[in-house]
């Protein structure tokens, strides 16, 4: 879950950005991919081998 703290005098209130159950399946989907670094090398040398179609999707 993606949060922010707000101050609102001397207390903080919680700013929820993001649903949890819709941030959960995002962390899962980013797990099965390669690293940022691996994909833009992928891409500058036209590699299909680290991600294809399917896999950006």
């Amino acid at each position: 879950m993606t949060s922010n703290f707000v101050k609102t005098g001397n207390t903080k209130k919680e700013i929820t950005v993001l649903d949890p159950k819709r941030s959960n399946a995002i962390n899962i989907g980013l797990t099965v991919l390669p690293t940022a670094r691996t994909i833009k090398g992928a891409i500058l040398k036209m590699d299909s081998s680290v991600i294809n179609k399917e896999g950006i999707e």
